[in-house]
């Protein structure tokens, strides 16, 4: 996807403030249509380590959870939470090696 290239591309502070900026088109443009349906492997996604203490309470939470606390979708709950932790969270994917199950097992 160009959107998150561009997004995710350049030192640590410029990924912050690609991703704080809601003008930055390609990224919003994503981000507005990914419903929890049409990501359907956030809830396979988990916070697995937070370094803000207020998010002690989400850890192990997966992104449909995150994003149905935040009345956001799961991919926007994803990246405030990330920001919100200057791009230090981390996250846990359950279930699958590389993201696709199919091309694991072969």
């Amino acid at each position: 996807m160009p959107g998150w290239k561009a997004a995710a591309t350049g030192p640590r502070s410029q990924k912050i403030a690609n991703y704080s900026n809601p003008r930055f088109a390609p990224l919003c443009n994503v981000t507005r249509r990914l419903r929890s349906e049409d990501f359907p492997n956030a809830c396979k996604i988990s916070l697995s380590t937070r370094t803000a203490p207020e998010h002690q309470a989400l850890v192990g939470k997966n992104m449909v959870e995150l994003g149905q606390m935040q009345g956001k979708t799961p991919l926007e709950a994803m990246i405030d939470l990330a920001l919100a932790e200057n791009l230090e969270t981390q996250f846990l994917i359950h279930g699958f090696a590389n993201g696709d199950e199919n091309a694991s097992a072969a």
